[in-house]
């Protein structure tokens, strides 16, 4: 008597244990295969969408039909747990394949020395191409990089010292144009390559090449924009050089701050003293912005 009373409720723990499995396997088992690189974060998200939906409403629909009496159908309680378990394993894939490290098999071919004309399907191939020229040009771009930080500007950038004359001037601004042209033709490479890598890929994998497009958009805009900024304030420099060496006769370095005899000239000075160092105060935050943007992009491949 008490087996044949008890086996409602051991009915209704045994569904309860299968959808929480249900809704524990889906995340797990597509966070594995992203992790893997066997399916992009896209799929991951859109499968998770499709799965959690599709599952539980096969799995209640099978409770439903197996029910043999009315003091056994699913309470709503149980309905409302599902779609809060469909939900939260929706969630928490999501969630963690925008954070998880992605193991990408090009990546991995791109690192090695197999020869570009020996790799098959061409879209793997252009893949590599672009990785192998755009980590070539980072590479000489790091060297171009420790050089500059052998010898800094000196004197720096604003400082009173580097208003001194008319040929520091002249010197300083023309370092500071030497560098900036340095990062701007490190960036028209990586442009180059990226433009080859798409007018091939429009015809090998139009497809692929729309969802390479759409995740490397954030990483695009936050360097075409400093890359903008940068130009800006480059020429604000040379505007402030140009115009305190216009007017070197009524220059002075008092106190440390460089002053102008003349009451207009000394305000039309400052003035644009503070809208280039604003405008360096901006680039200084779409550089950081830019590193932000490039770590995220890197964390979800595993870099050897």
């Amino acid at each position: 008597m008490r087996t044949t009373m008890d086996a409602p409720n051991q009915r209704r723990h045994m569904q309860w244990f299968v959808l929480f499995l249900v809704n524990l396997t889906i995340p797990v088992l597509l966070i594995w295969k992203f992790r893997l690189g066997e399916i992009t974060e896209r799929n991951a998200v859109i499968s998770a969408a499709i799965c959690v939906v599709g599952l539980n409403a096969a799995v209640l629909y099978g409770f439903r039909k197996g029910t043999q009496s009315s003091s056994d159908r699913l309470p709503p309680k149980f309905i409302a747990a599902a779609a809060m378990f469909a939900l939260a394993g929706f969630s928490a894939t999501a969630l963690t394949v925008s954070h998880v490290a992605h193991h990408d098999s090009d990546l991995d071919l791109a690192m090695s020395d197999t020869p570009l004309d020996s790799i098959q399907p061409p879209r793997t191939r252009l893949i590599v191409e672009l990785i192998r020229q755009t980590a070539a040009n980072s590479r000489e771009n790091d060297k171009v990089i420790a050089e500059a930080r052998k010898h800094p500007l000196d004197p720096e950038v604003y400082s009173p010292q580097s208003f001194s004359s008319v040929d520091v001037m002249n010197r300083t601004v023309a370092r500071l144009t030497a560098f900036v042209a340095a990062d701007a033709e490190y960036y028209g490479k990586q442009q180059s390559a990226q433009r080859h890598f798409r007018e091939q890929m429009a015809i090998v994998d139009p497809a692929y090449l729309e969802s390479w497009n759409n995740s490397r958009s954030p990483q695009a805009s936050a360097d075409a924009t400093t890359e903008e900024v940068q130009g800006e304030w480059l020429e604000s420099v040379k505007a402030l050089y140009d115009y305190a060496a216009g007017h070197y006769g009524e220059l002075l370095i008092r106190d440390g701050k460089v002053q102008f005899s003349t009451p207009g000239t000394n305000v039309a000075f400052n003035d644009q003293m503070v809208r280039s160092k604003a405008l360096h105060d901006k680039l200084l935050s779409a550089v950081q912005r830019g590193v932000g943007v490039h770590r995220q992009a890197r964390e979800k491949f595993l870099v050897p």
